[in-house]
């Protein structure tokens, strides 16, 4: 699954959370022969977990080195519509609290929910059409998300190698302050590396062990 904002989430003031948002895309999403399925980036099963090695650097002192952990726990109904509750762990770095996020695959793509934000509106994570170019992302009060598809790559993680990533430059602003990110996402794996920045932190997150449900 999706590591996504799981460090940022942690950091309160770059994602205060507030009701309702406006979904938007500055390009029309492709569906010709280039076309990427987004809902093959993130796969969702409950009693998936995966492990992840993380360098958090402050603006001054030391790296840290932690791990983090994503679980998806259970299904559960938001607003007369059924979610795959996906929770984040992270060991290793002090004051950094369990998140969780709620998503939704659909014809449409990957719908999220951010965790305090149950009663607000869904928005689009991944759609199930990207053309490398396209641009999406959700406006809200305490702060604005967009996304954009700017490459497809090969990702080397200790986890593995994985072909043909989806990589997104993903920029979140708030009255706080701005968050630079980028992922990769493989196909039938989900994230497998992210790096974040902001005047915070500094981040690089690694896929380190996937473990899928017994059949």
């Amino acid at each position: 699954m999706m590591l996504g904002r799981s460090i940022l989430n942690r950091t309160r003031c770059l994602t205060a959370v507030a009701t309702g948002c406006l979904v938007w895309a500055a390009s029309t999403f492709g569906d010709g022969p280039t076309a990427l399925d987004g809902k093959r980036y993130l796969p969702l099963e409950k009693g998936r977990e995966v492990r992840y090695r993380v360098t958090v650097t402050p603006p001054l002192g030391k790296a840290r080195e932690a791990s983090a952990t994503n679980k998806v726990v259970e299904r559960t109904v938001l607003n007369g519509k059924t979610y795959y509750k996906v929770t984040t762990t992270i060991e290793g770095v002090p004051f950094f609290p369990d998140t969780l996020i709620y998503y939704r695959p659909s014809a449409e793509g990957v719908y999220q929910v951010l965790e305090g934000d149950e009663k607000s509106p869904e928005w689009l994570y991944l759609p199930a059409k990207i053309e490398l170019g396209d641009r999406w992302g959700a406006k809200k009060p305490s702060g604005d998300y967009e996304f954009t598809a700017v490459a497809v790559e090969d990702v080397e993680t200790p986890g593995g190698k994985y072909a043909r990533c989806l990589k997104l430059s993903v920029t979140m602003k708030t009255k706080f302050a701005t968050n630079k990110q980028e992922q990769w996402l493989a196909p039938g794996v989900g994230v497998v590396k992210q790096t974040d920045s902001n005047v915070i932190f500094s981040s690089t997150t690694l896929l380190d062990d996937v473990k899928d449900p017994p059949k």
